[in-house]
């Protein structure tokens, strides 16, 4: 029977069946790190992975699991019941490596795997022979196998190696003549834009100089106009107050030809009745009335809404400047935007929504012209409205910042949106209203 233990890191046996002690031979456990040598007794053998030990025994240990499975359950040693619990086609190494002790230590195992191995004249067969059989010399013939497993195993990766290096140069050199292709043709990219470049530098100064031009035939062209549409609305004036006069002196004509009962007549060259006359009078009127498309726009007229210069539309100025002016317009605020910008990460409770909106109540009335003010709501953050009574009108939708862009597109008149995000400030932008940022309704102090 063999016998092993542990002294000083290193594995020793005893093989009774020879009848002598055999120098120390470590198996599968390596001495520990900085253990000494066991007296004359311990002889260490060249280092070998222990993972690759275990595959060369390979072949031992699929014969050993296969007697064990030919055992009775209550036959099989406790130490090598998980090995037998095992399902895999593959022994995990740590019980491998139980099992490769337990085969060193009692022989009767070794005897039934060594009927259970099969001989496919491999390297790891003939380990696993000498490992089972245990002639005079195996573990000289098991450290020489395993050092020409050790080198074969070198020699392979070696190979590897090289061709892994071949790869790379091979990568390399590609790289390399890519990297000169790619700058060859940055550089002719570079020649044909700066060529480009000038002939566009040309272009423009070109264009500018006709331009110059241009701009001074339009000059003189819009003050000969603007100087006939004020010619034609003087014109016009006189031409309306003559037919303010005429067209009085037409209703006296008319009631004193009622009272004569007989036609009225103005001269031997005259018009020979006072309807004829004023039929005349308003064909001679639309004649001199100037094209409407130069009259100059009437004062008052309404202009888009658009902030003046210094004013920042992130900035408690714009509010301000929105409520000093006198005409109407409609608001449509992003409602959780706004709130979010007063009340911080409790911007969607009903607290921060009713605040809100009674905040655009103040603000409603402290406007100098009409305002109406509509707020939008996401609906995936709650329903309903926030039950503040007031002028401010609520609206819930699926998509708020959808809606909003909605409105300004399709409110009349002139419309304000107050919003910080960006793809809700673009798209009203694009429907021609003027953008407030919610920072700056947040900063308002009204």
């Amino acid at each position: 029977m063999c016998l092993d233990k542990y002294e000083n890191g290193c594995r020793h046996y005893a093989v009774s069946m020879a009848g002598r002690r055999r120098d120390c031979q470590p198996l599968i456990d390596r001495r520990l790190p900085g253990a000494p040598a066991y007296g004359s007794r311990c002889v260490t053998m060249p280092s070998m992975d222990a993972t690759y030990r275990l595959v060369l025994l390979g072949p031992a240990i699929a014969a050993a699991r296969k007697a064990l499975a030919e055992l009775e359950s209550d036959d099989v040693p406790a130490r090598l019941r998980r090995v037998v619990a095992s399902s895999g086609r593959v022994l995990p190494p740590p019980l491998a490596k139980g099992l490769v002790g337990y085969l060193d230590e009692e022989a009767w195992l070794r005897d039934q795997a060594l009927e259970e191995l099969e001989n496919d004249g491999s390297p790891g067969h003939t380990a696993s022979r000498l490992f089972l059989e245990r002639p005079d010399g195996w573990l000289e013939d098991l450290d020489e196998l395993e050092m020409r497993a050790d080198e074969h195993a070198a020699h392979l990766r070696v190979e590897e190696l090289e061709r892994a290096l071949a790869r790379s140069e091979a990568e390399l050199a590609a790289a390399r003549a890519k990297a000169k292709r790619a700058a060859e043709t940055a550089d002719a990219a570079a020649g044909k834009a700066a060529e480009a470049a000038e002939r566009a530098r040309v272009q423009v100064r070109a264009a500018r100089a006709e331009s110059a031009g241009d701009i001074e035939r339009l000059r003189r062209e819009l003050s000969a106009a603007q100087n006939d549409v004020a010619t034609g609305t003087d014109q016009l004036a006189g031409e309306q107050a003559l037919v303010g006069r005429l067209r009085s002196d037409v209703q006296r004509l008319r009631a004193a030809r009622g009272a004569a009962g007989s036609s009225a007549r103005l001269g031997a060259g005259g018009w020979r009745d006072v309807v004829d006359m004023a039929r005349s009078i308003d064909t001679m009127v639309t004649a001199l009335r100037p094209d409407p498309h130069l009259i100059a726009p009437e004062p008052g007229a309404r202009v888009p809404l658009k902030l003046p210069a210094g004013v920042s539309p992130d900035g408690r100025a714009s509010i301000e400047w929105l409520l000093a002016w006198t005409g109407a317009f409609t608001m449509v605020v992003d409602g959780y935007n706004a709130a979010f910008h007063r009340a911080g990460e409790a911007y969607a409770t009903a607290d921060a929504r009713a605040a809100l909106v009674v905040r655009l109540g103040h603000l409603r009335k402290a406007a100098s012209g009409t305002i109406r003010v509509i707020v939008v709501f996401d609906s995936e953050h709650g329903d309903g409205d926030p039950g503040v009574p007031g002028p401010v009108e609520v609206r819930w939708d699926v998509d708020a910042d959808e809606a909003v862009r909605q409105l300004a597109r399709t409110v009349d008149g002139d419309v304000v949106v107050v919003s910080s995000d960006r793809e809700v400030q673009q798209g009203a932008e694009r429907a021609g209203a003027l953008v407030i940022w919610s920072e700056a309704l947040a900063s308002w102090r009204g």
